[in-house]
């Protein structure tokens, strides 16, 4: 098949009079075949008319989660290079945006939902086997998300006062006052029992404000990445008086997010986890998550 002007401009355009005949020939073909002086002729028949153009991948991040995502570390940090070197690396290799917004709360609704964005990383993927026993909020995500491959498996740390260490399991945790920050999953704790009234729950805007509350007595408990929370913990020079209690410390694997009402969910998956998997086969990823672990256990020890 020979594509002229015309015919192209029947396949991009819907509204076409002849655009469905144009799409059945065209994949009926064996060979196309076309000239450059056509697809010159086309772009600007189509820039003319001003004929909607596949839009780029749009990404949500968010702040204050060193070392994976924030804006003034080093690439926006560990997860937010992993999700840009993927999409340099997918198969298509299709345009893409990747913007901070600081408000982890808005992120999935109403970010994805309303399409504005169309992933959101990265964000733990909760055991959607058991959504029956999480809270609404679980049961949201299960609903109305899907995850890419994963792209990081994070340790999720229990930290207290050094003058009160917690014991060795999560139900003896009951009558505790525990924070997350807000905006963060909690069914981290729902599927281990910590709910109210069997605990006292609490959330402050950022991770050092759960790690203030935890000084001063608000809370008995904060529950937040390994990582990031050490960070905290060195940022309000507390390491003589907060600690990480290893037994409870549990490892959930982090992903990028996508709604599924959105009309192009599989191909943006697909982009998504090409690229993953790319990386994870060549190397790159092994180099990010190192470089971003060393910088940061450097600064934070």
């Amino acid at each position: 098949m020979f594509l002229d002007t015309s015919g192209l401009l029947a396949c991009f355009d819907s509204s076409e009079l002849r655009h469905s005949d144009a799409l059945g020939y065209y994949d009926q073909a064996d060979v196309r075949l076309a000239h450059n002086l056509v697809l010159v002729e086309f772009i600007a028949l189509a820039t003319a008319r001003r004929l909607p153009r596949d839009r780029a991948i749009r990404f949500v991040v968010g702040y204050d989660w060193a070392p994976y995502t924030h804006e003034e570390r080093e690439q926006g940090g560990m997860a937010t290079e992993i999700a840009n070197v993927a999409m340099e690396n997918a198969d298509g290799s299709p345009d893409y945006k990747i913007d901070f917004i600081n408000d982890w709360g808005a992120h999935l609704q109403p970010l994805l939902t309303d399409h504005a964005y169309d992933f959101a990383t990265a964000w733990y993927r909760p055991p959607c086997e058991i959504a029956d026993q999480l809270g609404d909020d679980a049961k949201f995500m299960c609903s109305n998300f899907e995850w890419s491959e994963p792209v990081f498996e994070i340790l999720l740390g229990y930290f207290s006062r050094v003058d009160d260490p917690l014991p060795t399991t999560h139900a003896e945790l009951a009558g505790r006052s525990i924070c997350r920050p807000e905006g963060y999953e909690t069914w981290v704790l729902e599927e281990d029992g910590l709910v109210e009234p069997n605990i006292s729950f609490g959330q402050e805007g950022l991770i050092t404000g759960c790690m203030e509350g935890l000084l001063d007595g608000t809370y008995d408990v904060v529950v937040i990445a390994v990582d990031p929370g050490e960070g905290a913990v060195l940022e309000l020079d507390a390491r003589d008086r907060i600690m990480l209690n290893d037994g409870l410390t549990k490892a959930i694997t982090l992903h990028p997010v996508i709604a599924k009402s959105h009309p192009n969910k599989d191909q943006m998956l697909a982009y998504m986890n090409s690229g993953i998997n790319a990386i994870k086969d060549n190397g790159e990823w092994f180099s990010i998550v190192r470089r971003h672990l060393s910088a940061h256990r450097e600064a934070t020890q």
